[in-house]
């Protein structure tokens, strides 16, 4: 009994000891995780006094850009709301920020941060893209900065606040309304109809490409990928479209957007020009501040009032060139459908790469949120790309929109349009005074536009050809 008993004491003395050594290893390792985003928090807020390499783009250098501290906003005014979509990073939550904009008492935000269980890479991430927006400063047509809560840092907690767009994303908006789409093409020129003829409202059918359960790296998928019921649809003699029954969506949608008291109308082959427009202008502001965008796609462009659509999520190309990320550790999809040849074969991104991405955005729009290259699975992209597929022209694409989707997929990349011209040819497309609508929004990071717009015009006037930089630059 006493050996038993000595033993007994042993074992609880072991026991005791290895739980102490594994708590004190514990304490330690969060005692060094905390001094690290300590150490990382004073380097965010104290900035850094090396020059920007100009040969080199800004996004891949953030970490030297300062946070302007103009933009800290109090934790105690902000509220957090239900989960709008989640990403490699981290959340993103809709809130209510009181008094963050003037003359507005409460303003309706989202708010981007991180899992309490990420890793500092995550965090990393979230500062890098944070530093971004206070360099971006505001665009119409890119979602802009309206505040940061950065005070706990060093305890994990990090708020970005932004533009909130009560639509949510162009794909799952594709997705949603695709069934009211007013198909505004010539059937005999393959071009848009003029202003004052209707259009025809189409209904996808079941059996084709991308209808009916597809593999879609963002979507969970029910019971129906167009995400609509079989109500039956109409159309009035001007043209709008109106349902019999309401609309139930199948869909468990990535950023379903908010239509509280919203009467939407039918998305309509003008409206589609008109987003193309814009992303294409909010790419070339980008691009003539030395940012790349990375990730560019329709699930990262949103839709605000007005008709007016911003880009999101800058500066993933860093990232996806880090051999750790670009494993996807965080179990998301690589967006490989999105990149060019050279991005998937040498992890080379530039502005040049940005415009393919665009292609095969436009190619999204007009497919009406359809599945790129369909059928062809990831770890086949490069090979493909090389042996030289493209995509045909998605039904309701322009001739001329398509003829631009193929320049942007030159695979040598210098031979791809830049955004400078990008914009002027899709500007030809639009009506003048759809254009002046949104030059003249009243919005102050719009005025800069303004003037050169007025020269473009002039120069058409006079009959001349406008002048069309192959590269933006600072």
């Amino acid at each position: 009994m006493i050996q038993v008993g000595i033993w007994l004491i042993a074992s609880a003395l072991i026991l005791i000891i290895v739980m102490s050594i594994l708590a004190a290893w514990k304490l330690r390792k969060q005692s060094m995780k905390r001094k690290l985003i300590k150490a990382r928090l004073d380097y965010f807020n104290n900035g850094n006094s090396v020059t920007l390499n100009p040969d080199v783009a800004v996004s891949d250098q953030a970490e030297l850009l300062p946070y302007l501290k103009k933009y800290e906003f109090p934790r105690s005014l902000l509220t957090l709301g239900d989960i709008l979509g989640s990403g490699a990073f981290g959340v993103v939550r809709k809130g209510q920020a009181k008094t963050i904009r003037s003359r507005e008492v409460v303003t309706t935000v989202a708010v981007k941060t991180v899992r309490a269980t990420a890793s500092l890479d995550c965090m990393t991430a979230l500062l890098r893209e944070l530093r971004i927006l206070c360099y971006l400063g505001e665009h119409l047509n890119l979602v802009s900065l309206l505040g940061a809560c950065t005070k706990n840092l060093e305890y994990g907690q990090l708020f970005v606040i932004v533009e909130f767009c009560r639509f949510g994303n162009l794909h799952d908006y594709l997705l949603r309304h695709r069934r009211r789409f007013v198909n505004q093409l010539d059937a005999d020129t393959g071009e848009i109809r003029d202003q004052n003829q209707v259009g025809d409202v189409i209904e996808p059918n079941d059996q084709s490409e991308g209808s009916g359960p597809r593999c879609n790296e963002n979507l969970e998928v029910g019971e129906s990928s167009d995400g609509s019921d079989s109500s039956c649809v109409g159309v009035t003699a001007d043209g709008v479209v109106t349902d019999t029954e309401s609309e139930k969506p199948k869909l468990r949608l990535r950023y379903p957007g908010d239509y509280t008291g919203i009467d939407t109308d039918p998305i309509r082959t003008r409206d589609l020009v008109c987003w193309a427009w814009q992303i294409s202008r909010g790419m070339q502001y980008l691009s003539a501040k030395k940012i790349l965008h990375g990730d560019l796609a329709a699930r990262n462009i949103l839709l605000s009032d007005n008709n007016v659509v911003k880009i999101c999520d800058f500066g993933l190309s860093k990232s996806l060139r880090d051999e750790e990320n670009f494993k996807n550790n965080e179990g998301g999809p690589l967006p490989v459908k999105w990149m060019a040849i050279e991005s998937l074969r040498d992890r080379v991104f530039s502005t040049k790469s940005d415009v393919w991405s665009y292609g095969v955005v436009l190619w999204e729009l007009f497919s009406l949120g359809n599945t790129p290259y369909h059928g062809i699975r990831p770890h086949d992209m490069c090979q493909t790309l090389i042996d030289g597929y493209r995509m045909e022209r998605p039904e309701y694409a322009p001739q001329s929109l398509y003829d631009l989707m193929s320049s942007c997929w030159k695979e040598e990349p210098s031979e791809r349009p830049s955004f400078e011209s990008l914009a002027w040819k899709v500007a030809e497309m639009i009506d003048e005074h759809v254009k002046s609508y949104y030059l003249d929004l009243g919005n102050p990071y719009t005025e800069m536009y303004a003037d050169a717009w007025k020269r473009e015009r002039e120069t058409v006037i006079h009959g001349d050809e406008p002048a069309v930089c192959e590269e933006t630059r600072l």
